[in-house]
């Protein structure tokens, strides 16, 4: 069972730095929400027996169109799930590095590895020279 475990688990990682490899800085003011979708097995229906999948989901609006983007905590910092938690509903800016989506634990097309969150206190989105692609270049 550890060795079945430990294969899972560098699958896991394998697909996130091939993931990575593509990556591309950005950041996105969007309002964060706490996502439910179906997982293992088939991912497709909870109510057929799938497995229920939570993600965090920054939503990125534009008059022309609105945009999701799953969001991945990697380095498990306690500090980003507080500001997650708390944000619920509100907007907020965030840092880091987005990628393509690569499995069926990937419920929007592109993720963000969150390199840093903070709650937006102003409708206006403030933007931060050298960070490239903006949320429209993706």
């Amino acid at each position: 069972m550890k060795t079945f475990a430990a294969t899972i688990l560098f699958l896991c990682l394998a697909v996130i730095a091939l993931a990575q490899s593509d990556e591309k800085p950005i950041r996105a003011v969007g309002v964060v929400s706490l996502e439910v979708f179906p997982g293992r097995p088939n991912f497709e229906n909870i109510k057929d027996g799938d497995e229920p999948e939570k993600a965090w989901i920054l939503t990125v609006s534009s008059k022309e169109k609105k945009e999701r983007f799953q969001l991945v905590v990697i380095d498990r910092d306690e500090q980003k799930f507080a500001t997650l938690r708390k944000s619920v509903g509100k907007k907020v800016a965030v840092e880091g590095l987005a990628w393509e989506a690569q499995t069926g634990h990937h419920h929007t097309p592109f993720l963000i590895t969150v390199r840093s969150i903070q709650e937006e206190p102003s409708q206006a989105a403030p933007t931060t020279p050298g960070l490239r692609p903006s949320v429209s270049d993706l």
